[in-house]
Protein backbone atom coordinates (compact mmCIF):
# COMPACT_ATOMS: atom_id res chain seq x y z
CA UNK A 1 0.00 0.00 0.00
CA UNK A 2 2.86 1.92 0.78
CA UNK A 3 4.47 1.87 -2.54
CA UNK A 4 1.14 2.69 -4.31
CA UNK A 5 0.63 6.20 -2.24
CA UNK A 6 3.89 6.82 -3.30
CA UNK A 7 3.43 5.99 -6.80
CA UNK A 8 -0.12 7.96 -6.61
CA UNK A 9 2.48 11.06 -5.51
CA UNK A 10 4.78 10.77 -8.38
CA UNK A 11 1.95 10.87 -10.90
CA UNK A 12 0.53 13.93 -8.97
CA UNK A 13 4.56 15.73 -8.83
CA UNK A 14 4.51 14.71 -12.78
CA UNK A 15 1.29 16.08 -13.58
CA UNK A 16 1.50 19.80 -11.96
CA UNK A 17 4.91 19.75 -13.72
CA UNK A 18 3.99 19.12 -17.08
CA UNK A 19 0.31 21.24 -16.80
CA UNK A 20 2.85 24.29 -16.94
CA UNK A 21 2.53 25.47 -20.15
CA UNK A 22 5.79 25.59 -21.95
CA UNK A 23 6.01 28.50 -24.64
CA UNK A 24 8.73 28.15 -26.96
CA UNK A 25 10.05 31.03 -29.21
CA UNK A 26 12.22 30.13 -32.00
CA UNK A 27 14.78 33.06 -32.91
CA UNK A 28 13.72 34.11 -36.25
CA UNK A 29 17.20 33.80 -37.74
CA UNK A 30 16.34 32.15 -41.53
CA UNK A 31 19.48 31.64 -43.85
CA UNK A 32 19.94 35.21 -45.42
CA UNK A 33 20.29 33.54 -48.85
CA UNK A 34 21.98 34.30 -51.73
CA UNK A 35 20.75 38.10 -52.38
CA UNK A 36 21.79 39.41 -49.05
CA UNK A 37 25.74 38.72 -50.04
CA UNK A 38 24.87 39.47 -53.66
CA UNK A 39 23.55 43.41 -52.89
CA UNK A 40 27.03 44.05 -51.05
CA UNK A 41 28.39 46.66 -53.41
CA UNK A 42 25.37 48.16 -54.58
CA UNK A 43 23.94 51.93 -54.66
CA UNK A 44 20.90 52.48 -52.80
CA UNK A 45 17.93 54.00 -54.49
CA UNK A 46 15.82 57.12 -52.89
CA UNK A 47 12.85 55.94 -50.98
CA UNK A 48 10.35 58.31 -49.25
CA UNK A 49 9.07 57.45 -45.98
CA UNK A 50 7.65 58.82 -42.77
CA UNK A 51 9.30 58.43 -39.54
CA UNK A 52 8.00 58.33 -35.53
CA UNK A 53 7.52 62.42 -36.03
CA UNK A 54 5.06 61.66 -38.96
CA UNK A 55 7.69 63.77 -41.13
CA UNK A 56 8.23 62.75 -44.77
CA UNK A 57 11.90 62.29 -45.67
CA UNK A 58 13.61 60.67 -48.41
CA UNK A 59 16.13 57.97 -47.65
CA UNK A 60 19.28 58.20 -48.11
CA UNK A 61 18.24 61.10 -45.96
CA UNK A 62 19.73 64.72 -45.46
CA UNK A 63 21.55 63.94 -42.46
CA UNK A 64 23.62 60.92 -43.84
CA UNK A 65 25.49 63.56 -46.10
CA UNK A 66 29.39 61.87 -45.67
CA UNK A 67 28.11 59.04 -42.86
CA UNK A 68 27.45 55.83 -42.75
CA UNK A 69 23.86 54.36 -42.59
CA UNK A 70 22.74 51.40 -40.15
CA UNK A 71 19.70 50.08 -41.59
CA UNK A 72 17.66 47.19 -39.91
CA UNK A 73 14.31 45.92 -40.39
CA UNK A 74 11.16 45.38 -38.00
CA UNK A 75 7.27 45.19 -37.41
CA UNK A 76 6.07 46.64 -34.32
CA UNK A 77 3.56 44.06 -33.43
CA UNK A 78 6.65 42.02 -32.65
CA UNK A 79 6.57 41.60 -29.21
CA UNK A 80 9.74 39.45 -28.99
CA UNK A 81 12.52 39.04 -31.47
CA UNK A 82 12.40 42.22 -32.96
CA UNK A 83 12.84 44.17 -29.44
CA UNK A 84 15.82 42.12 -28.88
CA UNK A 85 17.52 43.25 -31.84
CA UNK A 86 16.63 46.53 -31.70
CA UNK A 87 18.10 46.32 -28.27
CA UNK A 88 21.58 45.13 -29.42
CA UNK A 89 21.82 47.98 -32.03
CA UNK A 90 21.39 50.64 -29.39
CA UNK A 91 23.99 48.56 -27.39
CA UNK A 92 26.42 49.04 -30.16
CA UNK A 93 25.64 52.42 -30.69
CA UNK A 94 25.77 53.50 -26.88
CA UNK A 95 29.00 52.42 -27.29
CA UNK A 96 30.22 54.19 -30.27
CA UNK A 97 29.67 57.54 -28.00
CA UNK A 98 29.81 60.50 -29.86
CA UNK A 99 30.28 58.63 -33.15
CA UNK A 100 26.72 58.02 -33.24
CA UNK A 101 25.18 60.97 -34.84
CA UNK A 102 28.89 62.16 -35.98
CA UNK A 103 29.93 59.42 -38.63
CA UNK A 104 26.85 57.04 -38.60
CA UNK A 105 23.08 57.56 -37.91
CA UNK A 106 20.20 54.95 -38.21
CA UNK A 107 17.44 53.98 -39.90
CA UNK A 108 14.93 50.79 -38.37
CA UNK A 109 12.05 50.72 -40.72
CA UNK A 110 8.80 48.62 -40.12
CA UNK A 111 7.66 46.40 -42.80
CA UNK A 112 4.12 46.39 -41.16
CA UNK A 113 2.91 48.84 -43.59
CA UNK A 114 -1.08 49.10 -41.74
CA UNK A 115 0.05 48.62 -38.16
CA UNK A 116 3.28 50.52 -38.49
CA UNK A 117 2.03 54.29 -37.70
CA UNK A 118 4.03 56.92 -36.83
CA UNK A 119 2.47 56.53 -32.87
CA UNK A 120 3.41 52.93 -32.78
CA UNK A 121 6.87 54.02 -34.30
CA UNK A 122 7.28 56.14 -31.29
CA UNK A 123 5.96 53.97 -29.06
CA UNK A 124 8.39 50.98 -29.93
CA UNK A 125 11.12 53.50 -30.55
CA UNK A 126 11.60 55.78 -27.53
CA UNK A 127 12.94 53.14 -25.48
CA UNK A 128 15.81 53.26 -27.81
CA UNK A 129 16.36 56.29 -29.26
CA UNK A 130 16.35 59.55 -27.92
CA UNK A 131 17.60 61.27 -31.31
CA UNK A 132 14.83 61.22 -34.22
CA UNK A 133 17.27 63.03 -36.31
CA UNK A 134 19.98 60.58 -35.33
CA UNK A 135 17.99 57.12 -35.00
CA UNK A 136 15.03 57.04 -37.42
CA UNK A 137 11.87 54.40 -36.74
CA UNK A 138 10.22 55.14 -40.22
CA UNK A 139 8.27 53.03 -42.08
CA UNK A 140 6.15 53.98 -45.74
CA UNK A 141 3.17 51.71 -48.31
CA UNK A 142 3.77 48.12 -49.21
CA UNK A 143 5.23 48.80 -52.20
CA UNK A 144 8.21 50.85 -51.32
CA UNK A 145 8.63 48.75 -48.42
CA UNK A 146 9.33 45.76 -51.23
CA UNK A 147 10.97 47.31 -53.30
CA UNK A 148 13.42 48.51 -50.32
CA UNK A 149 13.64 45.13 -48.72
CA UNK A 150 14.40 43.35 -51.90
CA UNK A 151 17.48 46.05 -52.98
CA UNK A 152 18.89 45.91 -49.73
CA UNK A 153 18.46 41.86 -50.22
CA UNK A 154 16.25 40.98 -47.27
CA UNK A 155 13.63 38.61 -46.72
CA UNK A 156 10.13 38.79 -45.48
CA UNK A 157 6.99 37.69 -45.65
CA UNK A 158 3.39 38.34 -43.88
CA UNK A 159 1.83 35.16 -41.90
CA UNK A 160 -0.95 34.81 -39.75
CA UNK A 161 1.24 35.82 -36.77
CA UNK A 162 2.78 38.71 -38.11
CA UNK A 163 6.02 38.88 -40.69
CA UNK A 164 9.04 36.26 -40.98
CA UNK A 165 11.58 37.70 -41.61
CA UNK A 166 15.61 37.68 -42.06
CA UNK A 167 17.67 39.32 -39.06
CA UNK A 168 19.84 41.85 -40.93
CA UNK A 169 21.34 44.36 -40.27
CA UNK A 170 22.77 46.18 -43.06
CA UNK A 171 25.84 48.73 -43.13
CA UNK A 172 25.98 51.29 -46.19
CA UNK A 173 28.85 53.40 -47.12
CA UNK A 174 28.48 57.36 -47.07
CA UNK A 175 29.06 56.52 -50.69
CA UNK A 176 25.61 55.10 -50.81
CA UNK A 177 26.54 51.93 -51.59
CA UNK A 178 25.77 48.43 -49.41
CA UNK A 179 28.74 48.18 -47.57
CA UNK A 180 28.20 45.17 -44.89
CA UNK A 181 25.22 42.72 -43.96
CA UNK A 182 25.29 41.62 -40.03
CA UNK A 183 23.26 38.32 -39.73
CA UNK A 184 21.70 36.89 -36.59
CA UNK A 185 19.42 38.20 -33.83
CA UNK A 186 22.04 39.09 -31.02
CA UNK A 187 24.43 40.39 -33.55
CA UNK A 188 27.58 41.96 -30.62
CA UNK A 189 28.40 45.75 -30.51
CA UNK A 190 32.10 45.29 -32.37
CA UNK A 191 30.21 42.65 -35.08
CA UNK A 192 28.16 45.90 -35.91
CA UNK A 193 30.81 48.74 -35.45
CA UNK A 194 33.55 47.33 -37.35
CA UNK A 195 31.46 47.36 -40.53
CA UNK A 196 30.49 50.60 -39.77
CA UNK A 197 34.19 52.23 -39.53
CA UNK A 198 35.34 50.27 -42.35
CA UNK A 199 32.85 51.69 -44.20
CA UNK A 200 34.05 55.13 -43.15
CA UNK A 201 38.08 54.19 -44.54
CA UNK A 202 38.59 55.60 -47.87
CA UNK A 203 38.91 53.41 -50.60
CA UNK A 204 36.57 51.00 -48.48
CA UNK A 205 34.83 47.89 -50.25
CA UNK A 206 32.55 45.71 -48.37
CA UNK A 207 32.17 42.74 -47.21
CA UNK A 208 29.39 40.24 -45.46
CA UNK A 209 30.10 39.86 -41.36
CA UNK A 210 28.79 37.19 -39.16
CA UNK A 211 27.64 33.59 -39.92
CA UNK A 212 24.14 33.81 -38.78
CA UNK A 213 24.87 31.90 -35.86
CA UNK A 214 25.42 34.86 -32.94
CA UNK A 215 25.19 33.11 -29.42
CA UNK A 216 21.88 34.53 -27.90
CA UNK A 217 22.80 34.72 -23.77
CA UNK A 218 20.53 34.09 -20.63
CA UNK A 219 19.64 37.07 -20.70
CA UNK A 220 18.59 37.74 -24.53
CA UNK A 221 16.45 34.74 -23.96
CA UNK A 222 14.63 36.64 -21.03
CA UNK A 223 13.82 39.23 -22.88
CA UNK A 224 12.50 37.45 -25.75
CA UNK A 225 10.29 35.54 -23.75
CA UNK A 226 9.09 37.76 -20.75
CA UNK A 227 8.56 41.19 -23.15
CA UNK A 228 5.76 41.58 -24.73
CA UNK A 229 3.97 44.45 -27.10
CA UNK A 230 1.11 46.58 -25.55
CA UNK A 231 -0.78 47.52 -28.55
CA UNK A 232 -3.32 49.69 -26.14
CA UNK A 233 -0.87 52.16 -25.14
CA UNK A 234 1.75 51.58 -28.03
CA UNK A 235 4.78 50.43 -25.20
CA UNK A 236 6.77 47.21 -24.54
CA UNK A 237 6.23 46.03 -20.83
CA UNK A 238 7.40 42.96 -18.72
CA UNK A 239 5.16 40.12 -19.22
CA UNK A 240 4.12 39.35 -15.83
CA UNK A 241 1.80 36.73 -16.52
CA UNK A 242 4.98 34.80 -18.34
CA UNK A 243 7.28 35.17 -15.23
CA UNK A 244 4.86 34.03 -13.09
CA UNK A 245 4.17 30.54 -15.24
CA UNK A 246 8.05 30.53 -14.98
CA UNK A 247 8.39 30.58 -11.75
CA UNK A 248 5.59 28.36 -11.38
CA UNK A 249 7.31 26.09 -13.39
CA UNK A 250 10.73 26.32 -11.65
CA UNK A 251 9.18 26.02 -7.94
CA UNK A 252 6.84 22.69 -9.25
CA UNK A 253 10.23 20.90 -10.59
CA UNK A 254 12.51 21.90 -7.12
CA UNK A 255 9.39 20.61 -5.01
CA UNK A 256 9.33 17.19 -7.70
CA UNK A 257 13.02 16.89 -7.03
CA UNK A 258 12.98 17.07 -3.66
CA UNK A 259 9.98 14.56 -2.99
CA UNK A 260 11.60 12.03 -5.12
CA UNK A 261 14.84 11.94 -3.69
CA UNK A 262 13.01 11.78 -0.40
CA UNK A 263 11.21 9.13 -1.51
CA UNK A 264 14.14 7.16 -2.69
CA UNK A 265 16.32 7.96 0.28
CA UNK A 266 13.24 6.38 2.14
CA UNK A 267 13.41 3.49 0.30
CA UNK A 268 17.12 2.87 0.39
CA UNK A 269 16.87 2.99 4.40
CA UNK A 270 13.68 0.44 4.51
CA UNK A 271 15.56 -1.96 2.09
CA UNK A 272 18.42 -1.43 4.85
CA UNK A 273 16.48 -1.97 8.27
CA UNK A 274 14.38 -5.04 6.18
CA UNK A 275 18.47 -6.56 5.37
Amino acid sequence: MRLKARARVILLIAAVIFSVPVVSHGLNNKAAGPGATAVIGSPVSSYTLFDQTGASFDFPFQQAEGKAVVVNFIYTDCGHVCPLVVQHLADAYKKAGSDFGNRFIALTVGLDTERDTPAHLAGFGKRFAKDPEVWRFASSDAKTIAAMTKELGVYYKKTKDGFEHANIVTVIGPDRRIFAQVYGPAPTPDEILKPVYASLRPSASGSPVGNGRQPVTLLDRLRLLCYTYDPATGEYKADYGFIVVIGIGIFAWGIGIYIIRHIIRGARQASGGNS
